[in-house]
């Protein structure tokens, strides 16, 4: 059974998981941009939260950075602390 998200939540998660894979990979905004052809005020409207790439765009820069789109929307995984055990 899958989970369905709500365009808000899918959002939410979008942000979380391109700023973590771009920090991961220690990846700017505009090399993101540079290598997904997807204008860079686009790249950082999304990050921002203002607007909902199209799939077309989506899977740009799902390619850009050699990841499942679908994994893009899913729920980030959660970072555990030392301290919460």
């Amino acid at each position: 059974m899958e989970l369905m998200l709500t365009k808000e939540e899918s959002r939410e998660n979008l942000v979380a998981n391109l700023r973590r894979i771009l920090g991961d990979r220690g990846m700017s905004v505009a090399e993101l941009a540079r290598r997904s052809g997807v204008a860079k005020s686009s790249v950082y409207n999304v990050l921002d939260g203002y607007y909902d790439p199209s799939a077309y765009n989506l899977k740009c820069i799902a390619d850009a950075l050699d990841a499942d789109m679908d994994k893009l929307l899913e729920p980030p995984p959660v970072a555990l602390s030392k301290n919460s055990a």
